[in-house]
């Protein structure tokens, strides 16, 4: 998906977290319904303790989307216009790097970090080299980018449209038609995976021509899918879901009850990582047995997670922080 730089760290899949609405919207689901959502999950306080914070870093307004790649954590705000870079060493900001109004989603390859300005209908291509930044006009609020195997494709949430970016020459080549309200996506098993609350769908798109090849029921609101572990997982944030995919089948074979608002998600270590920003609850989901094992509690208002430098990093949306937590 990639390249030679990993995602959020070696072995690792995170995905940016929506500073926006996540409610959605009243259109009828798709046909094919999931299974029923299994039992409750364990109460928290019976829960083993997921890690330990080891350490907050400030950076500026509402941090939200994170990557660890380069060696560094970079860092997007829903409401600046910023892009931050900080050192795992020093624990500190080293960058700052301007961009078009709230970088809302990251991806890296082809030797770069990507970022989805949402207010601005903008991407930013950032060097790491030199940290600067070259700018591409895409479609109406990209909410979501990914990297695939030759294009960068931005997910337009407002005009429900696929910008696919050719890197070597930074410009749009093909405009796709996803309808609905796309929100974030990934990459596996040859094909793109993006989130749509319009119908509560995951949409299965070919990454070379940006056509929607299967679109797949799942619980309400969904925002992040991700792919990893043999599956694609969605985290469905009014349902309080984590679901899980067969993608040989296009079907959902697991519902994982996770807490409601659940955000982003993170792929480390032989297990799934989510979080929520209602009860702010840290939780490692086990895929053996499709159950929540160990949980932590932030505290403060999550919303997105990245690995890297042999930590556990957590965007604080409302305490304009990242909070580094040492995993056990």
């Amino acid at each position: 998906m990639l390249g030679a730089v990993a995602l959020a760290g070696a072995g690792s899949i995170a995905l940016a977290a929506c500073a926006g609405s996540k409610a959605k919207p009243a259109l009828p689901s798709p046909s094919s319904a999931p299974p029923a959502t299994s039992p409750s999950p364990t109460p928290v306080a019976l829960l083993p303790a997921a890690g330990k914070i080891v350490g907050a870093i400030p950076v500026d307004n509402q941090a939200d989307p994170l990557v660890f790649a380069f060696g560094s954590l970079w860092v997007g705000h829903y409401q600046a216009s910023v892009v931050e870079r900080i050192g795992p060493a020093r624990n500190k900001v080293v960058a700052r790097i301007r961009t078009d109004e709230s970088p809302i989603d990251f991806a890296v390859g082809f030797g770069s970090v990507w970022v989805a300005n949402y207010s601005g209908n903008t991407v930013s291509r950032i060097d790491p080299d030199t940290n600067h930044a070259a700018t591409i006009r895409v479609g109406l609020q990209p909410e979501g980018i990914v990297a695939a195997d030759d294009a960068v494709w931005a997910i337009n949430l407002v005009d429900g449209s696929l910008s696919r970016i050719d890197p070597r020459t930074n410009r749009v080549t093909r405009t796709s038609n996803l309808g609905g309200r796309p929100f974030y996506g990934s990459i596996g098993f040859g094909t793109l995976w993006i989130a749509n609350q319009d119908g509560d769908r995951v949409q299965r798109v070919d990454q070379r021509t940006g056509r929607v090849i299967s679109s797949i029921a799942v619980g309400a609101a969904p925002v992040h899918a991700a792919v990893g572990l043999g599956s694609v997982w969605v985290t469905c944030y009014d349902a309080g879901t984590l679901e899980r995919m067969d993608p040989q089948t296009n079907r959902v074979v697991a519902t994982i009850p996770v807490g409601q608002g659940i955000d982003g998600v993170l792929i480390h270590g032989g297990a799934l990582w989510v979080e929520s920003d209602r009860d702010h609850i840290l939780r490692r989901v086990d895929p053996a047995t499709n159950a929540v094992v160990a949980s932590l509690d932030l505290g403060t208002e999550p919303r997105n997670m990245a690995f890297g430098a042999g930590s556990l990093w957590v965007a604080d949306f409302g305490g304009d922080q990242v909070i580094r937590i040492a995993l056990r």
